[in-house]
């Protein structure tokens, strides 16, 4: 996933453009690192991603993606994610940090807050950092996006 994001998808050789499962370039495309560097994530389209995951984990939870309670958490985490500015500005709000766990498959009552907290500062450039050794893709995934590094 790192290779991808590094990459981009302008180039239609690309990792994530060569994969058959175009939800890689799809993925890619929300954040665009290859073009946005460091101020992808506040850019609307990687917000839209979190708010889409949320939605997708919160029906595979048998949650209705159009209900009060899951629309209601994503206005806030739109409206608020932006006054973001830190790792502990995000882990301060447990709103926040619940929504941007849940997300990415995580839940926020029995992570290790410590571990997170590693991963979200370690982020995913270092192939050795926190998040990219974990066996949980989700890790990276949610470093990737919050992009705290």
């Amino acid at each position: 996933m790192v290779k991808a994001l590094k990459e981009g998808v302008s180039n239609p050789n690309s990792f994530a453009n060569k994969l058959t499962d175009k939800r890689y370039a799809a993925f890619v495309t929300a954040f665009n690192f290859a073009a946005n560097g460091a101020d992808a994530t506040i850019y609307n389209k990687a917000q839209q991603l979190v708010a889409k995951n949320y939605a997708t984990q919160a029906q595979i939870a048998g949650l209705d993606p159009n209900s009060a309670y899951v629309k209601g958490e994503t206005t806030y985490y739109l409206a608020n994610i932006t006054k973001v500015k830190s790792v502990d500005d995000l882990m301060s709000n447990s709103r926040l940090y619940t929504y941007a766990l849940a997300a990415y498959g995580l839940d926020s009552a029995t992570e290790n807050k410590d571990l997170i907290k590693q991963v979200l500062q370690g982020g995913v450039r270092d192939p050795n950092s926190v998040a990219n050794k974990q066996t949980n893709p989700a890790y990276a995934g949610l470093a990737t996006a919050l992009n705290f590094e």
